[in-house]
């Protein structure tokens, strides 16, 4: 369980000591909506690695890549990324880590697999280095995606290393000015170091582009 910021602004944060659900942007979209619903009717992934065992999985594929690299078995990789992104929505890390290592072994490399698992290193508390390696393999493909950066500044954030999160959510604003997690997260953060000027700032821009989600 991941320590939890009691912060009541747009009502964004759970406001106890259980879990925080943070909204990671990357696996969000619709294009999961038709995955998910299976997902949820069979029985959950077995568990053929230990946590131990996925770590240093985690740790040698976001270090050097996978073991291998086939030119086929693209659909498959497809689905076992979804899949992935379908438990991190579940806050399973672990079936998520597995899913993602089978889709690099399985088909080419992907790039939304790296993002998957840097999320899912952090869901099992995996090491910062090895988060940051594959935030590194992921950024070779969506380094002009907002939601990478603010993905993994929600990490830091979590992981209290709040100057390195300030420095991703705005390079995700940098990519996209109204980009909403990105303001939600300086908001946050620059109410916790004390710097109230900044934080509402961003307030303001939270509560503007939430106006404009609603009546859009």
């Amino acid at each position: 369980m991941f320590k939890i910021i009691v912060i009541s602004i747009c009502g964004f944060l759970i406001i106890n000591s259980q879990v925080q659900s943070f909204n990671y942007k990357i696996m969000s979209g619709d294009n999961l909506n038709a995955f998910t619903k299976p997902i949820r009717e069979i029985k959950p992934l077995p568990l053929f690695y230990s946590l131990e065992k996925l770590r240093l999985k985690t740790t040698e594929i976001c270090a050097n890549g996978p073991e291998r690299k086939p030119n086929y078995g693209r659909a498959a990789a497809r689905s076992m990324v979804k899949s992935g992104w379908s438990y991190i929505r579940k806050s399973d890390g672990h079936r998520a880590g597995q899913m993602f290592i089978l889709a690099l072994n399985t088909g080419p490399e992907r790039a939304d697999a790296y993002s998957g698992l840097m999320v899912a290193a952090h869901l099992n508390k995996f090491s910062i280095r090895t988060i940051q390696n594959c935030f590194d393999r992921a950024k070779i493909d969506l380094a002009s995606k907002p939601e990478l950066y603010s993905d993994f500044g929600l990490i830091l954030e979590e992981r209290e290393s709040y100057q390195k999160a300030i420095k991703n959510f705005k390079k995700a604003l940098g990519l996209d000015q109204n980009f909403l997690e990105a303001h939600k997260g300086l908001m946050r953060i620059f109410t916790i170091i004390g710097e109230d000027e900044k934080a509402s700032l961003h307030k303001r821009r939270v509560e503007e582009l939430m106006k404009i989600k609603d009546f859009g």
